[in-house]
């Protein structure tokens, strides 16, 4: 159940987008910015954002599913092939690092693009 606190914090948040799309706009307006190449900046800084917080947003493994997931095998990079519970024991800093690299996520998004496609041929 959302608590009245994270509703006010939501609309708050809400009306400062707002209030910065509005700015924007109205320097688009003003001939001071070009339009089409201010929304993409906005729609890329959006994606950014929301990229970098994927990972605090996912929930909690359960234990059977940690057990699990520990025994899976890595399968790229440094430690290709070993376990992730042998990787937490040889490099505590190394997991951390994989989830927050954001190059997966845009390696995923950049091949969905135009560039990528055109390059095809």
């Amino acid at each position: 159940m959302i608590t009245s606190e994270q509703i006010k914090a939501n609309l708050e948040a809400r009306l400062c987008a707002e209030e910065l799309i509005n700015l924007g706009e109205s320097e688009c307006i003003a001939g001071k910015l070009n339009r089409i190449r201010f929304w993409q900046i906005i729609a890329d800084c959006a994606a950014e954002a929301i990229n970098k917080h994927v990972v605090d947003n996912v929930t909690e493994m359960n234990e059977v599913q940690a057990l699990a997931f520990e025994k899976t095998e890595m399968p790229y990079g440094k430690y290709q092939g070993q376990s992730i519970k042998q990787i937490v024991h040889l490099d505590k800093e190394y997991l951390p690092w994989i989830a927050e690299n954001e190059f997966a996520s845009n390696l995923k998004r950049y091949l969905r693009s135009k560039q990528y496609k055109q390059r095809l041929g």
